[in-house]
Protein backbone atom coordinates (compact mmCIF):
# COMPACT_ATOMS: atom_id res chain seq x y z
CA UNK A 1 0.00 0.00 0.00
CA UNK A 2 1.48 3.24 -1.06
CA UNK A 3 0.16 6.49 1.26
CA UNK A 4 0.76 9.57 0.90
CA UNK A 5 -0.49 12.46 3.42
CA UNK A 6 -1.73 15.56 1.55
CA UNK A 7 -0.51 18.43 2.87
CA UNK A 8 -2.92 21.33 3.91
CA UNK A 9 -5.98 18.73 3.93
CA UNK A 10 -8.96 19.07 6.37
CA UNK A 11 -10.85 15.93 7.29
CA UNK A 12 -14.84 16.60 6.71
CA UNK A 13 -15.27 13.88 9.80
CA UNK A 14 -13.18 15.22 12.16
CA UNK A 15 -12.02 19.09 11.12
CA UNK A 16 -8.50 18.06 11.46
CA UNK A 17 -5.90 19.27 9.05
CA UNK A 18 -3.02 17.32 7.59
CA UNK A 19 -4.28 13.90 8.92
CA UNK A 20 -5.60 12.89 5.58
CA UNK A 21 -3.98 10.40 3.57
CA UNK A 22 -4.43 8.82 0.13
CA UNK A 23 -4.00 5.52 -0.66
CA UNK A 24 -2.63 5.34 -4.33
CA UNK A 25 -3.51 1.69 -4.30
CA UNK A 26 -7.15 1.34 -3.74
CA UNK A 27 -7.81 4.88 -4.53
CA UNK A 28 -8.77 6.05 -1.46
CA UNK A 29 -8.61 8.92 0.93
CA UNK A 30 -8.50 7.78 4.90
CA UNK A 31 -8.34 10.14 7.65
CA UNK A 32 -5.00 8.77 10.78
CA UNK A 33 -7.43 10.58 13.20
CA UNK A 34 -10.67 9.55 13.07
CA UNK A 35 -11.20 6.41 10.56
CA UNK A 36 -12.97 8.84 8.04
CA UNK A 37 -12.23 6.89 4.91
CA UNK A 38 -13.89 7.67 0.79
CA UNK A 39 -13.56 6.38 -1.84
CA UNK A 40 -12.10 8.41 -4.89
CA UNK A 41 -14.86 8.66 -7.85
CA UNK A 42 -13.62 7.00 -11.31
CA UNK A 43 -12.41 9.57 -13.84
CA UNK A 44 -14.94 7.84 -16.66
CA UNK A 45 -18.50 8.77 -16.52
CA UNK A 46 -18.69 11.03 -13.34
CA UNK A 47 -20.23 14.72 -14.05
CA UNK A 48 -19.17 17.17 -11.57
CA UNK A 49 -21.19 20.32 -11.48
CA UNK A 50 -19.61 23.69 -11.06
CA UNK A 51 -21.98 26.55 -10.27
CA UNK A 52 -20.75 30.11 -10.29
CA UNK A 53 -21.90 32.03 -7.20
CA UNK A 54 -24.49 34.89 -7.55
CA UNK A 55 -23.77 38.04 -7.99
CA UNK A 56 -26.18 38.91 -4.76
CA UNK A 57 -24.52 36.40 -2.47
CA UNK A 58 -22.36 37.19 0.59
CA UNK A 59 -18.44 35.93 -0.01
CA UNK A 60 -17.71 32.74 1.67
CA UNK A 61 -15.48 33.05 4.83
CA UNK A 62 -11.79 31.61 3.96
Amino acid sequence: MARRFIAGAVCPRCGKQDKLVLDTVAERLECVNCDFQEQRPQAVGDVVKIVAPDKDSPPRPR
